[in-house]
């Protein structure tokens, strides 16, 4: 399978999990797809200004990737694999802590605007055989330097910060080239960082909801017409033929604020609802929560 066929594919399976319609999402045509990649290609200026479409990449801000040569046995899927290999990683990531919890020694970078690809150039050259890399660093690497896909990208660890100086997120839509390394990311196999470790319900028991904000209602009534509306309904009804009719003006009343929290990102496996997390951040969350309340108390209106 092509670079861009894989790509595509990933283009696809991220928008039927992240639940975002396809003409405001990743890619829907092969001329489409060719423009993303001609995004990430050219995409120039300052540490800062690569940093923001870094940071706007979605779903994948706390994902670390392992990332393989083609020199690396394909038995290889892990950092238990590597006891012998000095790992590439980035000053200023997780990365490094990663690879120290496992008993192997890190091989340090410079986290800068010259240094950005200098680790997937090193796998591709012969100078290094696996790295530890922040998902959406790796991508762009990948995206410029390895047209072929002869690089390997696997999960490693769980849920970590993103390194300095990269937001976990970006406010407003991600562009052209943030989804074009999704869906890179995705084509690898590689599942949001949040989805690898489910949520533990005591860390949400006796949460407060957050103080009554009509900004934040407003808010998150854009947040769920993108990530809700399609399940439930473009007013929150039990309406007839949504894919979940559940009245969250009504069921909103009898959950506090934790268990909302906790439904939304652990998701509801056997009611066919895809968990959240990853997706959707504990502030989005919260602005959502609030638009759902605002509604069942009358305070908004469903075109509000």
């Amino acid at each position: 399978m092509t670079v861009a066929r894989r790509r595509l594919l990933g283009a696809a399976l991220l928008i039927l999990a992240a639940g975002i319609p396809p003409r405001q999402s990743l890619r829907a045509s092969v001329q489409d797809a060719q423009t993303a990649a001609d995004a990430c290609q050219s995409l120039t200026g300052s540490f800062d200004q690569i940093a923001v479409t870094l940071s706007s990449v979605p779903r994948y801000g706390a994902t670390y990737v392992l990332v393989l040569s083609p020199r690396v046995g394909a038995d290889v899927m892990s950092l238990d694999g590597l006891k012998t290999v000095e790992i590439t990683v980035q000053d200023g990531t997780a990365g490094a802590a990663i690879v120290q919890s496992a008993g192997l020694k890190p091989r340090p970078y410079p986290l800068d605007r010259e240094n950005l690809t200098k680790a997937i150039a090193d796998l591709l050259g012969g100078g290094a055989e696996a790295a530890v890399l922040w998902a959406p660093l790796a991508a762009l690497g990948i995206d410029r330097l390895d047209p072929a896909g002869t690089l390997r990208m696997v999960n490693v660890g769980g849920p970590e910060p993103p390194p300095a100086g990269f937001a976990a997120s970006s406010a407003g839509a991600p562009d052209p080239c943030a989804l074009d390394l999704a869906g890179l990311i995705e084509a690898n196999g590689v599942v949001p960082a949040e989805l690898r470790v489910p949520p533990d319900i005591r860390k949400f028991i006796g949460r407060p909801p957050p103080a009554r904000d009509a900004a934040a209602a407003r808010q998150g009534a854009a947040l769920y017409a993108r990530q809700c509306a399609q399940c439930h309904g473009p007013h929150a009804l039990a309406q007839t033929g949504a894919l979940a009719p559940v009245d969250l003006l009504r069921s909103v009343r009898r959950f506090q604020f934790a268990g909302f929290e906790y439904i939304v990102l652990n998701g509801r496996p056997h009611n066919g609802m895809p968990p959240l997390r990853g997706t959707l951040s504990e502030p989005q969350i919260a602005a959502i929560y609030q638009y759902v309340r605002a509604r069942s108390r009358g305070e908004l209106g469903p075109n509000e």
